[in-house]
């Protein structure tokens, strides 16, 4: 997924974005499938 879509998706569903780099989303720092609470901070490497 590129960055840009990433991060609008993310805050929608209310998290917080940290942003590693440029281009396309190769790892998060929430695993898939995790339960996640609005407020939380996720960490995208792209």
């Amino acid at each position: 997924m590129n960055l840009r879509d990433a991060i609008y998706l993310l805050e929608n569903a209310g998290l917080k974005v940290e942003i590693v780099g440029t281009g396309k989303v190769k790892e998060q720092s929430i695993p898939e499938g995790a339960i996640i609470k609005k407020g939380m901070v996720v960490r995208l490497v792209c």
